[in-house]
């Protein structure tokens, strides 16, 4: 356990710069003129790229996306039987296969007309949960906290706070335990199909997760604690830009916070039911010149998804714990702070190590039995649609299917993290000006620039879709 001696002495020693004043310990000015490119921002999932050009004191550009070589998912999806679908969508991302998978089979039992057991729900239900709790907690720790101390990468951490660490790595093991007992492995689960489970946890396993669970919900508010004892403006460098959150919200009537199903929602013109129709019309996929990756939008120039666009439309589902924590931690309804993403993060893991509790305890009195699996009838080339929307962590993930009969004919994947180019694109317009005019050094202004789109928490080998050929 962590003491109070060890957790709130930060005296800024292991910071390793002269000054926290917010530049970089440095006060020289810069030329009028400067060009950052940054190939590859470092503590990101995939490779994203940021390039700026400034002139006169004037912002000439300012540019977000990938450059990493397109995956093609979709079109390796074509042809492939409906039950094979999400299997393939889940080995896009090792990190945050379940949701894809998840968005998948939705995809496929929307097409086919199947609605899978409540039980079958409680077991993806813990699954999201999981991964949410694990992916968020690594997130906010292991990524963005370092930027918080000035710390390189999180090795630094372990060294500067080895409890805090020790602390982090048995909370994402237990995530990672969960789904691997449900999903028979921790990346690529092989009990997951269309429409029900091929295999199903022993009794004795859930048990084991519930207790360990248990000790979590004891062990985490003080990661909330140590968290929340960094985040003061000298070091979260927060700015506010108004901007248009993306997300799931309950069903109407309904009290819980959504992962796994719900309406859509906009902050800007509210929730409407999830449809093709309206999908389509909230995203508005196009290609950047120069980019790999699609980018989004819907009644302003971007869309932000991601744990502070559900908080900001979900806040009132939050569990008391995390609803408590989210207040300790300053947050507020509308926050448009990006920097407070990763503390959302860390309220929405309290959030899930409480609901996984009941989740568990619920799978644990539904009992055990074989799953009915649809099949189609031979012969049948019927074409049909389905949309399957889940939340990843870092945000909405949306996976449309065209099936004739059993085979994929199209298909169609927004990622969060395409969604999100183009908030970090604005919100570096948005932003720049203002470190230019404080007179911040180059180094700086780079620092800071990365920091923003750490805070968008992007994956960026998700969200490789086009290959551009150059004759």
């Amino acid at each position: 356990m962590l003491t109070q001696k060890n957790v709130f002495i930060h005296n800024g020693k292991h910071l390793h710069i002269d000054d926290f004043s917010g530049n970089g310990g440095s006060s020289k000015k810069e030329p009028a003129e400067m060009n950052i490119d940054i190939t590859a921002v470092p503590r990101t999932e995939g490779d994203v790229s940021v390039h700026v050009s400034v002139k006169e004191n004037k912002v000439q550009k300012a540019e977000v996306g990938p450059v990493e070589p397109p995956r093609l998912l979709e079109a390796i999806l074509c042809g492939h039987h409906y039950n094979d679908a999400p299997i393939i969508a889940s080995k896009i991302c090792g990190i945050c296969w379940v949701p894809h998978f998840e968005a998948g089979v939705q995809a496929v039992e929307n097409a086919l007309g199947v609605l899978p057991s409540p039980r079958t729900r409680l077991y993806r239900e813990a699954l999201a949960q999981a991964t949410m709790f694990q992916s968020q907690i690594q997130h906010a720790t292991l990524l963005s906290l370092p930027d918080l101390l000035r710390l390189p990468n999180a090795f630094s951490l372990a060294v500067s706070h080895p409890e805090v660490f020790a602390m982090v790595r048995r909370l994402e093991k237990l995530g990672n335990d969960i789904v691997k007992t449900i999903a028979g492995r921790n990346v690529g689960g092989v009990a997951l199909t269309v429409g029900g489970m091929l295999a199903f946890p022993k009794v004795r396993e859930l048990k084991e997760l519930l207790e360990r669970v248990i000790l979590a919900q004891k062990e985490i508010p003080l990661l909330g604690e140590v968290f929340g004892s960094f985040l003061t403006p000298d070091r979260t460098l927060p700015f506010s830009r108004e901007r248009e959150y993306i997300s799931l919200s309950p069903f109407s009537g309904e009290d819980g916070y959504p992962y796994t199903h719900g309406e859509y929602c906009s902050s800007d013109t509210g929730a409407v039911p999830i449809t093709i129709e309206n999908y389509l019309s909230h995203t508005n996929e196009w290609f950047p010149k120069n980019s790999t990756g699609k980018f989004t939008r819907h009644i302003r120039s971007s869309v932000t998804v991601g744990a502070l666009a559900r908080l900001n439309n979900n806040r009132e589902h939050l569990m008391p714990e995390a609803e408590a924590l989210a207040k300790s931690f300053g947050i507020t309804i509308p926050d448009y702070r990006i920097a407070m993403n990763s503390p959302a993060q860390i309220v929405e893991a309290v959030d899930c190590i409480f609901r996984l509790r009941y989740t568990i305890e619920e799978l644990l009195r539904s009992g055990f039995k074989d799953e009915v699996i649809p099949k189609l009838e031979k012969g049948d080339d019927v074409i049909r649609e389905g949309v399957g929307i889940v939340e990843a962590p870092r945000g909405l993930l949306i996976h449309h299917y065209t099936l004739k009969g059993e085979r994929i004919l199209k298909a169609n994947c927004i990622v969060p993290t395409g969604q999100n180019y183009g908030s970090m694109q604005d919100d570096i317009r948005f932003i720049l000006p203002e470190y230019i005019k404080a007179g911040l050094s180059r180094e700086e202004i780079q620092f800071r620039l990365e920091k923003i789109v750490r805070d968008h928490d992007p994956c960026s080998s998700c969200a490789v879709h086009m290959l551009i050929l150059k004759r």
